[in-house]
């Protein structure tokens, strides 16, 4: 069996960090896309993860 913990922490921060934060509709495909981009930019740039 695989442990699924690093994913889920990843989706779990991506979601209340991006979209979560804003209650604004999110409003076309591109702006999810861009999104997603910046965050995973931001996760393996500059994010300081714990074990």
């Amino acid at each position: 069996a695989s442990d699924n913990a690093p994913i889920e922490l990843f989706h779990s921060s991506l979601k209340s960090e991006t979209f979560y934060i804003n209650k604004e509709p999110i409003g076309s495909n591109n702006i999810v896309i861009d999104s997603v981009e910046n965050y995973i930019t931001f996760w393996n740039n500059k994010c300081v993860l714990t074990k």
